[in-house]
């Protein structure tokens, strides 16, 4: 058999045989280059863990869950309390009466007084609109100022109770079905008394300020003292409705103190009535309202 020379191999194995002679060096060139990448690596990581410290160091830690604030809030005050709400002191002065020394206060804080003699009853109060459509004449303070022309600081029951006391007959409320029933009870004029720029007293009354937009004059019905009612709360208290501001009405509610014995629309396209700007002093003037039942023999008059 004949020997087979080197010389005379295939072309492929010299090929492989040569490849396989080069692969050593390839392997260490790829080596190096990771060797390389691995250096520089940590510096990187480091200057990124460096970073996130640094921000993590900046921003507070996230609000734990149900407790107080944790996180800076440049709008929150962990001082901060509510104000408390002072009401405006109106300073009323004495009542505008003829003989103050015949007057029984009814409350200890809120201007409201009897005259037993003059059978009157005296409330104070300020001006509050001037131009305004109406609803009422006089409101509870802090109750429906934008619709009437005078507030008081009394309770509606003070005032039920002070014109019981001086013979005013609790009549009935307005009713509205079946059919319409006008409010009832003993006729109530109302006097109403201030003092001008220079001091002088003026006097005149409600009416007077009230402006009938069909008639364009001023109002002409009386009030009546319908005397409102108490309901049960839902904790089972006595509830004076008209303490929720409903007064001296011009126009009819279920739950008016003092109403008018006509109908009177409280729908707002509907109502009747307006200030009488002209006639009626700066808004915060101090007034006084003067409350006289009228007898039957008065009213008969008419």
């Amino acid at each position: 058999m004949k020997s087979v020379s080197f010389t005379k191999k295939p072309i492929i194995v010299t090929l492989f045989i040569s490849l396989m002679a080069c692969l050593p060096a390839i392997v260490g060139t790829t080596q190096e280059i990771d060797t390389q990448s691995a250096a520089a690596e940590p510096v990187a990581t480091k200057k990124t863990a460096d970073a996130t410290t640094e921000k993590a160091a900046a921003e507070p830690a996230s609000k734990p869950e149900g407790t107080a604030v944790a996180v800076k809030d440049d709008y929150y005050d962990p001082n901060w309390k509510p104000k408390p709400i002072v009401k405006e002191v109106w300073k009323l002065g004495p009542p505008l009466v003829d003989k103050p020394e015949n007057l029984v206060r009814l409350h200890p804080k809120n201007p409201i007084w009897i005259d037993k003699k003059a059978k009157e009853m005296i409330i104070q109060g300020v001006v509050c609109a001037r131009q305004a459509q109406l609803e009422l004449f006089a409101c509870l303070r802090d109750s429906k100022e934008h619709e009437a022309i005078v507030t008081c600081e009394v309770e509606a029951y003070t005032a039920y109770v002070g014109l019981t006391a001086i013979g005013a007959k609790k009549g009935t409320n307005v009713k509205f079905r079946p059919v319409y029933q006008a409010a009832t009870g003993t006729e109530i004029e109302i006097i109403v008394k201030w003092k001008d720029k220079k001091g002088k007293v003026q006097e005149c009354p409600a009416q007077d300020w009230i402006y009938n937009m069909q008639t364009k004059k001023a109002m002409v019905h009386p009030w009546v003292f319908a005397g409102s009612r108490f309901i049960k709360d839902e904790e089972g208290r006595n509830f004076f409705l008209a303490e929720d501001g409903d007064f001296v009405c011009v126009t009819n509610f279920g739950t008016a103190l003092l109403d008018l014995p006509v109908k009177s629309s409280t729908q707002a396209a509907q109502l009747l009535y307006e200030a009488y700007t002209d006639r009626i002093p700066p808004v915060k003037t101090p007034v006084t309202l003067i409350f006289r039942p009228k007898t039957k023999k008065e009213v008969a008059k008419k």
